[in-house]
């Protein structure tokens, strides 16, 4: 959950909680479906919602997994929900009807603060874009390990699948992804907690072939693209 809101005395969430009222998810329980109209911002206090979309195939495409805050906001105004919403685990959320939000957002002081808490959850969602431009699975992990600082697996954290799917990837290939990264050095697992090793620990050249620092992870895949373009040599002026 962010850290932007204290629960017990942020005037934001106060004016939510008075315009709104406060419900509980059972793990499962669905919010919205696919073509439903918005009727609510959902602003998570404890749990986890889940956005969700339906590939052709049948599968689940995870499109955000909110812990604390808004949820689904950015389909608050259209015509439609073009995904799913459900509860991942037991939720608290406050459900604030939409005309009464855009009477909030009339109010100067109300509106900087939520402004402000959105550019937060925008943040967020480039550095994932940015990571999932990643091109090996590697570099994914260390990239949102340097982000979070650590990740908790513990019983009401998420597991290692849900991870997975977050960062674009198999399961299967997290779990070999981190079995390398530890045996390497860059990363030290214990007691469902996943954390970069500490700066001192040296770590060793990458399975691939492209160094990666434990304390400083690539925070884009150009340098390792640019490594692998061949040296074009360009034609000599007066060359027949």
């Amino acid at each position: 959950m962010h850290t932007l809101i204290d629960p017990g005395n942020d005037p934001l969430l106060a004016s939510l909680r008075a315009a709104g009222r406060i419900e509980r998810f059972n793990a499962g329980d669905v919010l919205f479906r696919l073509g439903d109209h918005p009727r609510f911002l959902y602003w998570v206090l404890s749990g986890e919602l889940r956005l969700l979309r339906r590939s052709v195939d049948g599968g689940e495409l995870l499109l955000q997994r909110c812990r604390g805050g808004p949820f689904a906001e950015a389909s608050l105004f259209s015509a439609e929900y073009h995904c799913e919403g459900m509860a991942a685990r037991v939720t608290e959320a406050i459900l604030i009807p939409r005309l009464k939000l855009d009477g909030l957002l009339d109010e100067p002081e109300f509106a900087r603060r939520y402004v402000r808490w959105l550019s937060v959850t925008l943040r967020g969602m480039r550095a994932r874009c940015e990571r999932l431009s990643l091109p090996r699975a590697a570099d994914r992990v260390l990239h949102a390990l340097a982000e979070a600082g650590e990740l908790n697996f513990g019983a009401h954290a998420g597991s290692l699948k849900d991870w997975a799917c977050e960062l674009g990837m198999s399961h299967e290939t997290l779990y070999r992804t981190l079995a390398e990264l530890e045996k390497s050095g860059r990363i030290v697992r214990g007691d469902g907690v996943v954390t970069l090793s500490p700066v001192g620990v040296a770590p060793r050249d990458d399975p691939a072939g492209s160094p990666v620092t434990a304390s400083s992870p690539p925070s884009c895949g150009l340098e390792s693209r640019r490594r692998a373009q061949p040296c074009r040599r360009s034609p000599r002026q007066g060359s027949t």
